[in-house]
């Protein structure tokens, strides 16, 4: 559905006078932040994924049912359109007039109202470039470029994993994505649990509430075929073609606005029946990855998507977003979800792992410090993936480097299955072993990680290091032993053995991949068991806060990767 761009003008008007609206402001979407908000910290104690995200669950449902009804009561009185979501406790309102939005601004139980536009997904994917479908059937060259096949070999095809496309919707009928589709049993389709669409009043081909799942852009399906796409014929565009995928429509003709989004991650963190009905955190994806972001300028305060992202952080599912298409000048990853703390941001490469002229670079400063971003880089230029009506087509842009991302993410929880629902410790498995990349463009020296490509070039095949899917035909040539004690304080020894003589290199970084310690680097090592003791402190001697740290193991090409728990 075509948007007219006079729409857009009318949230900017609704934006320049929403702090002090007036009988003439025109009618516009809003969001209702309310004062209360869930306290997910009893969750985080959890070890276990299952009960972490159902704790998660429990605590935003039970805050909403608690701080709502009265909000609700008044809006039910003013006799306005309304939408609530306990994801972030918070209320969606169609076409507000400026004299509901002064009374609702002085409410108690309201902390904030912010604007609710709607906001085309153009504007975050300047570089998508559409080119002709090859003849021939091909590994295209992304997918062997961050290592993908070398991971297929061992039997790891992402089986264990589930991606989850909040997007334009997908196709699931091309058979690129059709049997990974975890609604498809092969003969039949479920779509209960595995699809939503958020879209509620659309002209466009899908129509609205759509009842399976339907793409009528093209931007979804060819994401999806990036992450997971393989026809079994010789077309395998997707980093793991064994995962399952489910899909979220929340771009409508490539519009969408940040309650389309609430709705959307709602779903993904506990997806629920086609029509409605009791959801099932269960059966959350491991990764959620979206396209869309939000800029400020049409009315989305930098801040508006962060509780639910994090929400969905602290249930223990990935969220994927992209570094955007502002390049090539610094600072230009600026909207959200990329610009959270919480979100994995990937910055797009070309194929000689440069950085993608378009990609945005950091850093970034919002209410959460200054960060650098993007996190990681993968392949973004002409990245052949699917399309509805079992077309084929290469394109270019932000989302295309995001897409790999998702296939990596099943990739890992299948080859370590027990960073399963730890996004901190993906995040810092795929930090540690990407392809270094250097530059000094945005200020940050010849250092890693860096404003441009983070920490570097994604390259799945290290990330699965020794840990393979199929099993212990071969044994690695680096160990890494459960460090003793564990949890400790101060002091800590971690055992390590090398199959073979070689160079050797023990470091420990903090949960965000950052390093912290260089414990041993030496040209040479003999074959055998060795030990180093961490007293907690970093390369400058000083103490470091309590918290989970990662110690990492490299020996030529071969790694390892341990869990400590540093208290005070």
């Amino acid at each position: 559905m075509t948007r007219p761009i006079a729409l857009v003008f009318t949230f900017l008007l609704a934006i320049v006078f929403f702090p002090t609206a007036d009988a003439a402001t025109p009618p516009t979407d809003i969001l209702i932040i309310l004062a209360g908000q869930a306290d997910l910290e009893p969750a985080a104690t959890l070890s276990d994924r299952r009960a972490r995200s159902r704790r998660v669950c429990d605590l935003l449902q039970e805050t909403a049912a608690r701080t709502q009804p009265e909000l609700r009561a008044f809006l039910d009185e003013a006799g306005v359109d309304y939408r609530t979501f306990w994801i972030c406790n918070a209320v969606a309102v169609s076409q507000a007039d400026a004299a509901l939005v002064a009374e609702l601004t002085r409410r108690g139980d309201v902390a904030r109202v912010v604007p609710d536009p709607l906001v085309p997904l153009v504007a975050g994917e300047p570089g998508v470039l559409s080119l002709p479908a090859p003849v021939t059937r091909t590994i295209p060259w992304n997918i062997e470029q961050i290592g993908a096949p070398e991971v297929w070999a061992t039997g790891n095809t992402g089986q264990a994993g589930v991606v989850g496309i909040l997007d334009s919707g997908c196709d699931w009928t091309h058979p690129a994505v059709r049997d990974q589709y975890r609604g498809w049993s092969g003969t039949s389709a479920d779509h209960d649990y595995n699809w939503y669409d958020a879209v509620h009043s659309s002209g466009g081909a899908c129509g609205p509430d759509a009842p399976e799942p339907c793409d009528d852009l093209g931007h979804g399906t060819h994401v999806l075929g990036t992450a997971v796409g393989d026809d079994g014929q010789g077309m395998q565009i997707g980093v793991a073609p064994g995962a399952r995928w489910i899909a979220c429509r929340c771009i409508d003709g490539g519009w969408s606005s940040p309650s389309m989004m609430y709705e959307g991650f709602e779903w993904m963190l506990a997806p629920r029946p086609v029509g409605g009905g009791v959801g099932d955190p269960a059966l959350a994806p491991d990764v959620i990855t979206t396209a869309w972001y939000c800029p400020p300028g049409l009315g989305c305060a930098w801040d508006t998507l962060l509780p639910v992202v994090a929400a969905v952080r602290a249930a223990g599912i990935m969220v994927v977003g992209t570094a955007g298409g502002g390049g090539p000048g610094c600072e230009t990853i600026i909207f959200p979800p990329a610009i959270y703390d919480e979100t994995y941001t990937v910055g797009a490469s070309a194929p000689g792992d440069g950085i993608a002229s378009f990609s945005g670079r950091g850093p970034v400063s919002t209410g959460q410090g200054t960060l650098i971003k993007p996190d990681i880089v993968a392949p973004g230029i002409d990245i052949l993936s699917c399309l509805p009506g079992d077309d084929y087509s290469y394109w270019s842009g932000g989302a295309m480097a995001n897409a790999h991302l998702a296939g990596v993410v099943a990739l890992v929880v299948t080859a370590a299955p027990d960073l399963r629902g730890d996004p901190e410790a993906i995040e810092a498995r795929l930090n540690i072993t990407a392809l270094q990349l250097m530059s000094g463009q945005c200020g940050d020296g010849q250092f890693v990680p860096n404003s441009v490509y983070g920490y570097g070039r994604i390259d799945v095949a290290a990330a699965c290091g020794d840990v393979t899917a199929a099993g212990p035909a071969s044994a690695p040539s680096v160990q890494l032993h459960d460090n003793e004690p564990n949890p400790f304080n101060p002091r800590t020894a971690i055992v390590y053995e090398l199959k073979r003589a070689g160079a050797v290199e023990l470091r420990i970084h903090d949960a965000g991949g950052r390093l912290v310690r260089i414990l041993v680097s030496e040209n040479r090592q003999a074959a055998g068991r060795h030990s180093a003791i961490w007293d907690g402190r970093d390369d400058n001697g000083r103490d470091v806060a309590a918290g989970v740290y990662l110690s990492s193991l490299q020996s030529g090409e071969a790694r390892a990767q341990g869990r400590l728990v540093l208290i005070r």
